[in-house]
């Protein structure tokens, strides 16, 4: 990678800052230091400093949003998880079914509107049978018909000759094409839910900048990103064990109202349940905590 480059660059080219350039990019912040004392490059030795800070206040950034959107991702995929499970045990796929609040529409419910739809459309039809045989021929002669411009000419919100048909606006569910409920929206939260965590490589970055910049006299920046990083940590936790116990206690209430009305009460857990319950940041090294246990 960045290091084997950086390396070329030395041994080949004898580009030293271009090597140092090459390690900042991939935030090797300790090597390019020692390139960049071992040649003597003391110009280089500041801009190194000052990437690092540069990239720690990026990453405070980016920790408030990975936040916002875990929490988030976190709430709606607490509503499509039930809406999942209820597909799961009728055995069908209810995606058709679901209305904007997630809620699910009877079988029962959508016969009777059929059927209700049904006796409307023949009652149309007799209605209009009735009407067009008392409407008599003179009457229909004295309509005179007029060409399209004049239609425009004299419009009005009941004559639509001439006018242009106005397309409806995409929503931003059909604009994204993931119908809501839809199992594809729950594999979409779940890796929304992956991506606003901080995993092992990311960590490593951390880890390494918190110690760099404590060494080059920035431990006021190195603390703020520790701190940062422990909150969204915090964060990653208490909203997955928050959603996690009111689930269960949903759970409970509905098997008691399932006992009580004689009803059998079927636990459904989907495939993906435990692997985001398990989600978290990726723990940072001891010393740092040790580094900073007065902070």
């Amino acid at each position: 990678g960045y290091a084997a480059g950086a390396r070329i660059l030395l041994d080949y080219c004898e580009d030293v800052y271009g090597a140092i350039e090459m390690l900042m990019s991939a935030e090797m912040w300790f090597e390019a230091r020692r390139l960049a004392v071992l040649h003597n490059a003391k110009d280089m030795q500041a801009s190194i400093t000052d990437a690092a800070v540069t990239y720690a206040k990026n990453c405070l950034s980016d920790f408030e949003s990975k936040g916002e959107k875990f929490l988030e991702a976190n709430d709606r995929y607490a509503k499509v998880l039930v809406i999942r499970r209820e597909a799961r045990l009728a055995g069908v796929d209810v995606t058709e079914d679901i209305n904007e609040t997630g809620s699910l529409f009877s079988l029962a419910s959508n016969a009777s509107n059929s059927s209700v739809r049904t006796n409307m459309s023949v009652s149309s039809v007799g209605s209009l049978a009735s009407v067009s045989s008392v409407i008599s021929a003179g009457t229909v002669n004295s309509l005179s018909v007029i060409n399209n411009q004049e239609s425009i000419r004299h419009k009005s919100k009941f004559n639509k000759i001439g006018r242009k048909k106005k397309k409806k606006k995409a929503t931003r569910r059909e604009r994204i094409g993931t119908k809501p409920g839809s199992e594809e929206e729950l594999k979409n939260l779940v890796w929304s839910l992956k991506g606003s965590i901080i995993d092992a490589e990311y960590s490593s970055i951390i880890s390494e900048t918190i110690q760099f910049l404590a060494q080059v006299d920035n431990v006021g920046v190195a603390s703020e990103l520790y701190q940062a990083y422990g909150i969204l940590e915090t964060l990653v936790i208490n909203a997955i064990t928050d959603r996690i116990e009111l689930d269960n206690r949903t759970r409970i209430t509905e098997e008691a109202k399932a006992r009580k009305e004689g009803q059998v009460y079927e636990k459904v857990t989907l495939e993906c349940e435990d692997e985001v319950n398990q989600l978290r940041c990726a723990k940072l090294p001891q010393v740092l905590k040790d580094m900073f246990v007065f902070a």
